[in-house]
């Protein structure tokens, strides 16, 4: 089982920021996610409630997706860990 929802966010094709929440905060609702982390994954269109339900799943982990905007070397990489 998956302890950390892990939001990458790499600017100019260099890693800028990385965000570690564990998946038992997750849990509890995505009210109690760090603005940035909602930001982040909204921007994209990112169903974070959908994302949610994923942490609650014992055999899933890795990479779950990865948005890239070649132009801008922008890259968002969300993962279980």
């Amino acid at each position: 089982m998956a302890n950390n929802l892990k939001i990458m966010v790499y600017k100019k094709s260099k890693l800028e920021t990385t965000y570690s929440v564990p998946c038992k905060i997750v849990k509890l609702g995505t009210g109690v996610l760090p603005a940035p982390v909602v930001e982040a994954m909204t921007s994209e269109g990112i169903a974070i409630d959908e994302i949610a339900k994923l942490t609650a799943k014992p055999d899933l982990a890795g990479t779950l997706l990865e948005i890239e905007h070649h132009h801008a070397g922008e890259k968002l990489v969300v993962s279980l860990d």
